[in-house]
């Protein structure tokens, strides 16, 4: 069901910091957080010279296409609303 309590996490960010991931629980109660960390810290690293952005934007669709999936094999005909905004926030080094 719906609740209007949002689960909230604090984090302050330091230097080593590159990303940051909003995404409803329809992608998290799919993928497991380590998939989703490893899968984006991989796609950063591949343009670490280049900071291109729209393998960022890619990125982000296969992950919300990948959580799509897998809903619709879990449950077929029932999908949970599945949002995520994935920002770069520092520099790779």
């Amino acid at each position: 069901g719906l609740i209007s309590e949002p689960e909230v996490t604090v984090h302050s960010f330091c230097d080593d910091d590159i990303f940051v991931i909003f995404a409803s629980d329809g992608i998290w109660q799919m993928i497991d957080n380590d998939d989703v960390m490893r899968s984006m810290g991989t796609k950063l690293l591949q343009h670490k010279p280049d900071a291109v952005y729209e393998e960022l934007e890619n990125a982000t669709q296969k992950l919300v296409r990948e959580a799509n999936i897998m809903w619709q094999d879990e449950f077929e005909d029932y999908t949970d609303d599945i949002s995520c905004v994935i920002a770069r926030i520092g520099k790779i080094k």
